[in-house]
């Protein structure tokens, strides 16, 4: 058996977890609350919870200093790859914050303008859009436009604006005469 000290401070730490993440999500919840009552429902902006941009952010911070402070006081049985991963973990993290704060979908009317990552901006119109694919993962949806055989982009549940521009694409397919598919209405 461990020690009752060791025991007790790794159920500490794995409830101290569980409740930074669930006063994450509430945040991130409240964050999304809050937009959708400045939004116009004709002209909107869709993109991730800046809650996401802050993770990602602490994530590199805690990763490069991990690196740092390991490279000055060395472990004596990690190897050189030790450091690498902790340098490429803070690179990847600082990249997904960038990323996070790049990646928007502007809606203005019927057009739609895509940033993302790397800074290519897509526009097109609802009236582009020739198929919609709805992948469920649990409570989380993945909503992926596609033109002809073409991806256009994708929107993921805890996007703030995500209910807005699944009303809005509802909105245009039953003003072409269609129903809405039946996963879009959960």
């Amino acid at each position: 058996m461990g020690d009752p000290i060791q025991i007790l401070a790794r159920a500490l730490s794995s409830i101290l977890f569980v409740v930074t993440l669930g006063l994450v999500y509430a945040a991130i919840r409240k964050q999304a609350a809050k937009a959708y009552h400045n939004m116009d429902p004709h002209d909107f902006t869709v993109r991730m919870p800046k809650m996401y941009t802050w993770i990602f952010v602490l994530f590199a911070l805690i990763c490069g200093a991990c690196s740092l402070f390991f490279s000055i006081f060395p472990i004596e049985d990690a190897g050189s790859w030790v450091y690498v991963l902790l340098a490429a973990l803070s690179l990847f993290g600082a990249g997904l914050a960038v990323g996070s704060l790049l990646l928007q979908i502007k809606v203005t009317g019927n057009e739609i303008r895509y940033s993302g990552l790397f800074m290519r901006t897509k526009t097109f119109t609802f009236g582009d859009i020739e198929r919609v694919k709805v992948k469920q993962s649990g409570e989380e949806h993945r909503v992926t436009l596609y033109s002809e055989n073409k991806k256009l982009l994708s929107i993921y549940t805890y996007y703030i604006g995500y209910d807005m521009f699944i009303g809005r694409l509802q909105e245009q397919v039953e003003q072409g005469g269609e129903e809405a598919p039946e996963d879009w209405k959960e």
